[in-house]
């Protein structure tokens, strides 16, 4: 049979494939399909409400592992080979630790959070048997290896390419891949267009149906409809909300859209370190006063969940406590500013950025948010800050009353969302901060998964429901669209395709 093409377009492609280097969403959609991480999310389930989450682990590059008594785990690798033609080591696994710790951001902060020793990780046992060092594991260890940026590299080849200037080959990484991942970077042009071919080593080669990759950058929403609609593409990421109903609404056979599950929040964040929104009260008041269903219908084309909960469902969890959940009650919001002194109302400025969060709907939603907040009394102003820079240094400083983001975990845990949206290894950029949370967060943490952990989870959504460190808008979907010949097309957790699940 003719080997088979899988063409993807998206708003922007990576200039780097290195997996040290994160630029955002782009990134996730490459690097992940030409690395090989230890573990690896199992298959998004058909009808599945949740994304995978850390019981829905599967090895990957790793055959198997145990947990010894001191917390460490000591893995076994495949017999694997690289494109090159290298196996698989535990001395790769031992030189991408230590090139992440040397080169990436992330890399160090994920092993604190999962308590592996960020000095010395990895302990060499024999060529296939290694020890993960892990002196304080928790129900993060294991979830946190899924993070493509610790997918394992061939050490032989990348450092074929080293030099005594560039001695983690990064130049040389930039444009190419050393991994025992499903496929390799055939060809690149920076941040237009990524070609990748299947690694003919890979180690469940036979499973993976698509031949060759092409990942292309186009910005404009409009264009990347056309190509699809002309059959000249087989998946378009990236597509405004109203885009993406207009393809539903066309009901063109052949043409499937998805709205896939994300893990992704909109959330409006008031600033707390300062009146009135050091009054909870207050926090209160403007969830009541907001109507998520208008928001949705008006600026998201009807697309989402209302954000009943300071955590996405999306992420696995117990059901969340209903008495707690986010309600529309404008006349309860006015009770509240009066009882906080605020009967007049009040005045504040939100902040906006399309590129940095929400996204390019996040005009449209300050608008409605604007209306319906005046109904109860508080008169808002809009600042767009067109820099995305400019916006993370304004709500980083802590000098903004109010802006709106989107959070998407890069592990699809309720722990780890906690640690970085209201935890002490958070940047608390509400300047939201309680004792409470964190004694409860970091049991949590030290929980193993099961029906303790969950009743621990329940408690922390009741908690945080009523302190309202952050306002919960909207949880967001992915509006994909792709050719029906194709099966396998499912998001995971950091909202991309495994492309060696896909098939024709």
């Amino acid at each position: 049979p003719e080997p088979v093409t899988f063409t993807m377009i998206f708003p922007a492609v990576p200039s780097n494939v290195d997996p040290a280097v994160y630029q955002g969403r782009p990134t996730g959609e490459t690097t992940q399909s030409v690395v090989s991480t230890l573990v690896r999310y199992v298959p998004l389930a058909d009808g599945a409400t949740a994304l995978q989450g850390p019981a829905d682990l599967q090895p990957e590059l790793a055959e198997s592992w145990t947990q010894e008594d001191s917390g460490s785990y000591v893995f076994t690798l495949r017999e694997a080979l690289s494109p090159a033609g290298n196996q698989a080591t535990s001395a790769d696994v031992l030189w991408t630790f230590q090139r992440g710790l040397a080169t990436d951001f992330i890399t160090p902060f994920l092993l604190n959070v999962g308590g592996i020793d960020s000095e010395n990780p990895i302990e060499v046992i024999d060529d296939r048997t290694f020890r993960l060092v892990a002196p304080a594991a928790n129900s993060l260890t294991l979830p946190v290896l899924t993070w493509y940026g610790m997918g394992i590299l061939d050490s032989v080849e990348s450092q074929a390419h080293a030099t005594e200037e560039d001695p983690w080959a990064q130049e040389w990484m930039a444009t190419n891949s050393a991994s025992y991942g499903a496929y390799q970077v055939e060809s690149m042009i920076p941040g237009e267009e990524i070609r990748l071919t299947k690694n003919p080593n890979y180690w469940d080669a036979d499973a993976v149906a698509v031949e060759h990759v092409v990942m292309r950058a186009v910005p404009d929403p409009g264009s990347r409809m056309l190509l699809v609609g002309a059959g000249e593409v087989d998946f378009v990421g990236g597509l405004t909300f109203d885009l993406f109903q207009s393809v539903v609404a066309s009901a063109v056979d052949g043409i499937d859209p998805i709205a896939g599950l994300d893990v992704n929040l909109d959330k409006l964040s008031l600033n707390t370190r300062f009146a009135p929104f050091d009054d909870v009260r207050v926090r209160q008041a403007i969830s009541l006063a907001l109507d998520r269903d208008a928001l949705i219908a008006g600026a998201y084309a009807g697309l989402g969940k209302p954000g009943l909960y300071p955590i996405s469902t999306a992420i696995p969890q117990p059901d969340p406590p209903t008495d707690v959940a986010a309600r529309y009650d404008p006349d309860a919001a006015r009770a509240l500013l009066a009882e906080a002194g605020l009967a007049d109302g009040f005045d504040f400025t939100l902040s906006i950025n399309p590129s940095s969060g929400p996204g390019p709907y996040a005009e449209q939603v300050a608008v409605l948010i604007q209306d319906q907040l005046r109904d109860v009394g508080i008169s808002v102003s809009i600042d767009l800050i067109s820099s995305p820079a400019d916006f993370n240094t304004a709500t980083r400083g802590g000098e903004l009353d109010a802006w709106l983001f989107g959070t998407r975990p890069l592990v699809n845990d309720v722990a780890y969302f906690l640690l970085l949206a209201v935890g002490p290894m958070s940047v608390r950029l509400e300047g939201y901060g309680s004792e409470e949370v964190d004694d409860l967060l970091g049991r949590i943490v030290a929980e193993p998964l099961g029906e303790a952990r969950d009743a621990l989870l329940s408690e922390m959504q009741s908690l945080l429901a009523s302190d309202v460190p952050y306002v919960p808008l909207v949880e967001t979907v992915l509006p994909w669209v792709h050719l029906g010949t194709f099966g396998g097309i499912a998001p995971n957790p950091l909202g991309a395709l495994y492309l060696q699940d896909v098939t024709p």
